[in-house]
This record gives structure tokens, C-alpha cells and sequence, in this order.
């Protein structure tokens, strides 16, 4: 599952935008470019994930507990459930209509939270697509700010985040979809927070980005 020279930005705009990626003699050349597709009102602490096909899926931001689906083709925007009021989780597309949600908080500075959750993405009688949320595991304390990659296959690894102490976290969480067991594997180079990551299935290596600084973080 790869993008192809486009990615999605959902930011703290009522709008979404494009970054198109042509490849150049010696590097990438990107350009952003507001779409016709609003959103009701600005969001903050915006998750997103994209299916591999015509769906990007994010929870609602600051203050809106709301999951909704952007669809490529007809550019529109939907409501399809509700994010429990939930942002600022780590969040991975894992195939199948299921997508992971890890830790978060309650709005901006509220109480961090340990819980997983698994969001199914179903159809209802009239065919209309509906997200349903239900906690299946929890971490040790809580994780805000983390980076969640699915490794296209049986694993989600969390990666560094906050807990309510405000204390980073060095932490690297191995999820088993199937088995459902959460286990502590590994420990980035030093505490890290306000992470997204993405997973490269050719190499096996996730790329981690954010803390707060200027630099990119390759793990294998």
C-alpha cells in the first residue's frame, strides 16, 4: 500500500489540501493545493489514515467527537460515527475495514488515556459506510502524541508519545492484531512526543517524524 505522488493534509483549517510530490532531477518537488472540499469548522488534534484506495478516514479534532470519511472520487466529506471525543492518539489503517486507535486525550491538555480502541469500518442497510468503536486492550499508563504504524501485516508498533506527567516516552509497543496482546519490544534512541509515522513494506522500516524538531528518525 503506497501513495502515488499524493498525499493528504487535514490541518487546524476547515479545509482540506493536497501535496503533490513530482519527482525532480534531484529531488522531490512538492506543491500544496487547497481542495473544493470544506470541512464545518477548523479541527485540531487530527488523526488520519488512508485505506490504499478511495477513503482517508480522521477523527474529528478539538472539541468534535466525530469520525469521518473523505472519499477521493466524489470529494465529499462524511460523518460515520463518533470519536468519542477522543484526539491526539496514534492511528493505523490495518486492512480490512479495521483501523487502530492508540491512547489520545480529551481535548487539548485534557487527561491522557491508556485505552485501545479497534474501529471496524462497516455498511449499514442502506449501504452507507458507519464506524464502530469498541476498546479491546490498554496500555500500562497513559500514551498522547504517539506514532502508530501497521506493518502490513499482524503487527501495529506505537511509538514514543507523553504520558500525563508530561514526561516523553522512549517506548516502542509491538500490537498483534490477531492475538490482541500488547508488548514492550523495543526503545527509541532517546523520550520522543508529537510523533506520526509511516511504514515502508519493500524495507520493512517505519520513518518517524516530529518531537518537535527538524529531523526524521528511520527504525527497522
Amino acid at each position: 500500500m503506497y501513495f502515488n505522488y499524493k498525499l493528504f493534509c487535514i490541518a487546524a483549517l476547515a479545509s482540506l489540501a493536497v501535496l503533490f510530490i513530482q519527482p525532480g532531477p534531484s529531488q522531490a518537488q512538492l506543491t500544496l493545493v487547497d481542495t473544493p472540499t470544506g470541512l464545518s469548522s477548523p479541527r485540531y488534534g487530527v488523526q488520519a489514515v488512508y485505506d490504499g484506495q478511495d477513503s482517508i478516514y480522521f477523527t474529528g479534532g478539538l472539541a468534535y467527537s466525530e469520525f469521518l470519511k473523505h472519499s477521493l472520487t466524489t470529494g465529499t466529506v462524511t460523518v460515520i460515527g463518533s470519536a468519542r471525543g477522543l484526539i491526539s492518539g496514534g492511528m493505523a489503517w490495518a486492512g480490512n475495514g479495521q483501523i487502530y486507535y492508540f491512547g489520545g486525550s480529551f481535548g487539548l491538555g485534557g487527561v491522557g488515556k491508556a485505552e485501545i480502541w479497534k474501529i471496524q469500518i462497516t455498511k449499514d442497510t442502506k449501504g452507507e459506510e458507519r464506524a464502530e468503536m469498541t476498546q479491546v486492550n490498554s496500555f500500562p499508563a497513559p500514551q498522547i502524541m504517539s506514532a502508530a504504524v501497521w506493518d502490513e501485516g499482524n503487527a501495529i508498533y506505537i511509538m514514543g508519545g507523553s504520558n500525563n506527567e508530561l514526561e516523553d516516552l522512549d517506548t516502542i509497543f509491538q500490537y498483534e492484531i490477531a492475538s490482541n496482546t500488547l508488548t514492550l519490544v523495543n526503545r527509541l534512541d532517546r523520550p520522543r512526543w508529537t510523533l506520526q509515522g509511516v511504514f515502508d513494506g519493500r524495507a520493512g522500516t517505519a520513518y518517524v517524524f516530529g518531537d518537535l524538531t527538524n529531523k526524521i528518525d528511520r527504525k527497522s
